[in-house]
C-alpha cells in the first residue's frame, strides 16, 4: 500500500536533483509504501536525463511525468496530484519540502542546499522572507517543523488528493502577485451579458464545461439585455457544485486572499454610469497583489477580468469607486 506521494516539480535543476532524489531515496521509511512522482517542466538543461537514470535505476518507486512545453509549478504538482496513488502527499518545491490539508496545516523543512542555486524567485528569498511568503498564502500564524525525513514521516498532516492548488505567484513591480491560473476568459460579446461571461469563465475553470456568454444565457433561457440578479447568478454556480455565498457589499480583504489562495475566483457587481446613462456590470476577481508580508494597506492590489474584454487591476483601498470600461462604478455587491 503507497502510504506517501512524493511530488517534484523539476525545471533547469541539475545541480541539485541527485542530492535531492537521493535524500527522498536514502531514507528509513518502508520503500514500499511510498512513490515519487517528478515532472519534468520541459527542462533544457540535464535534469531530464538525470531523471530517467533514476527511473531506471528505482522503477519500482520513481515515476517521471514530462510536461511538452515549461507550464509552471503549480501546474506540475496538480498534474502529479492526479496521478498520485499515496494516502499522504509531500511536495518538494525547490529544495524545500512541505505538506499541506485542506486544513490548511504545513509541516516544513528548509535544506541545506537551498542557497546552492537560485533557481525561482521563491529561493531567493531569505529563510524569513520564505516563512511570512507561506503563511500569507496558507493563511497560518504559525509554521510548525519537524524531520520530514524520518519515520514522523506517517504523522504529517497532508491533504487528500481532491484538493488542488493552481495559483500563480509572480510580481507586479514591488507586489507579489496571487492569481487563480485562468486561461479561458469568457467576453460577454456585443450584448449585455456581463453575469454570464463572469459565469461562464468560473464554471469553466473549475468544471472544464465551456460555455459562451449567449449559450449560458440561452440554457436558462434568459434575456440579452435585461441583466440578472446575484439570486440568479449564484442558483446558476450551484448548478454546476460551485458553492457561492452573497454579499451585499464590498469583499473584505482578508475575504479576498481567502478565496484567491483557495483558488476560488469571485464576481464582483458593479453600479455606475456617466451622469447620463446608468450601468450594471460585473468583473471575475481572480488575484490579488500585496507586499510580501501585507502589512501596509496602501499597496493591496486587486486584478480581475472585465468581460468587455479586458484584464484590468485597481488598488483595494480606493475600490469603492473603479473605472473600467469607460464608466466610474461603484462595488455595490459581491459572489464569493
Amino acid at each position: 500500500m503507497i502510504k506517501v506521494s512524493v511530488i517534484i516539480p523539476v525545471y533547469n535543476v541539475e545541480k541539485y536533483l541527485k542530492r535531492c532524489l537521493d535524500s527522498v531515496l536514502n531514507q528509513s521509511f518502508p520503500k514500499e509504501q511510498y512513490e515519487i512522482i517528478c515532472v519534468n517542466d520541459n527542462s533544457s538543461d540535464r535534469s531530464g536525463d538525470i531523471l530517467e537514470k533514476y527511473a531506471q535505476k528505482y522503477p519500482d518507486r520513481l515515476r517521471i511525468l514530462d510536461n511538452k512545453e515549461n507550464r509552471g509549478q503549480g501546474i506540475s504538482r496538480d498534474r502529479a496530484l492526479l496521478e498520485a496513488k499515496g494516502e499522504y502527499i509531500l511536495y518538494i518545491d525547490n529544495g524545500r519540502l512541505y505538506a499541506e490539508s485542506s486544513l490548511n496545516n504545513i509541516f516544513i523543512k528548509q535544506m541545506k542546499f537551498i542557497n546552492e542555486d537560485k533557481v525561482s524567485e521563491f529561493a531567493e528569498y531569505s529563510f524569513e522572507e520564505k516563512e511570512e511568503y507561506l503563511k500569507v498564502i496558507y493563511g497560518i500564524d504559525e509554521i510548525d517543523y519537524i524531520d520530514v525525513f524520518s519515520e514522523q514521516l506517517t504523522y504529517i498532516v497532508c491533504n487528500d488528493k481532491n484538493y488542488s492548488r493552481s495559483v500563480d505567484i509572480g510580481r507586479d513591480g514591488t507586489l507579489t502577485t496571487y492569481q487563480c491560473s485562468i486561461t479561458n476568459f469568457v467576453p460577454q460579446g456585443g450584448y449585455n451579458l456581463c453575469w454570464a461571461a463572469s459565469s461562464a469563465t468560473i464554471i469553466k475553470y473549475k468544471t472544464g464545461i465551456s460555455f459562451s456568454a449567449t449559450s449560458l444565457a440561452d440554457k436558462y433561457n434568459m434575456s440579452y439585455t435585461i441583466g440578472a440578479s446575484i439570486a440568479q447568478v449564484k442558483r446558476i454556480l450551484a448548478d454546476f457544485g460551485l458553492s457561492y455565498t452573497s454579499l451585499l457589499s464590498r469583499m473584505q480583504w482578508t475575504q479576498i486572499k481567502e478565496n484567491i489562495n483557495a483558488d476560488k475566483p469571485f464576481i464582483i457587481f458593479l453600479k455606475g454610469g456617466d451622469g447620463e446613462e446608468t450601468i450594471k456590470h460585473t468583473l471575475t476577481g481572480y488575484g490579488y497583489g500585496c507586499i510580501i508580508r501585507d502589512t501596509t494597506a496602501n499597496v493591496r492590489a486587486v486584478y480581475a477580468w472585465d468581460p468587455n474584454g479586458e484584464k484590468i487591476s485597481f488598488l483595494y483601498n480606493t475600490a469603492s469607486t473603479i473605472i473600467t470600461s469607460g464608466f466610474l462604478c461603484s462595488w455595490e455587491s459581491t459572489l464569493y
